[in-house]
């Protein structure tokens, strides 16, 4: 299983996930049911932790959309600084060149234990 990280704005209100509201979000098209996304919202940091329940399907609008459920918010959120102080460009560069392009993103296993840990512990 991998990890995504899927980036959105509060706009998009993924809130609406943690309430069972809303079911499907946009994800890449590698993403497949099984897989864990961290979901960093824009100005806020890393707020909720969702499972995929579904394989990537083709979306009009999205590109493509998988269905999810809500694990758990992270309170705190993770910040962005935060997320720069723990990662380092070498293990993961995304963070590291402000997320620039990204919807959704693989993580590496190691970047995203390190992650979780500093909400867990």
């Amino acid at each position: 299983m991998s990890t995504y990280l899927f980036i959105t704005k509060r706009t998009y209100k993924p809130k609406r996930v943690a309430a069972g509201l809303d079911i499907w979000w946009s994800c890449s098209s590698t993403t497949r049911a099984g897989d864990s996304a961290l979901v960093y919202v824009t100005g806020v940091g890393i707020q909720y932790e969702w499972r995929v329940t579904s394989d990537a399907v083709p979306n009009k609008k999205w590109k493509y959309r998988c269905d999810v459920e809500h694990l758990r918010t992270f309170e705190p959120p993770i910040s962005f600084r935060k997320i720069c102080e723990e990662v380092t460009e070498e293990d993961w560069k995304p963070p590291h060149v402000r997320f620039r392009g990204y919807r959704s993103i693989k993580v590496p296993e190691k970047t995203a234990r390190r992650l979780r840990r500093l909400r867990l512990d």
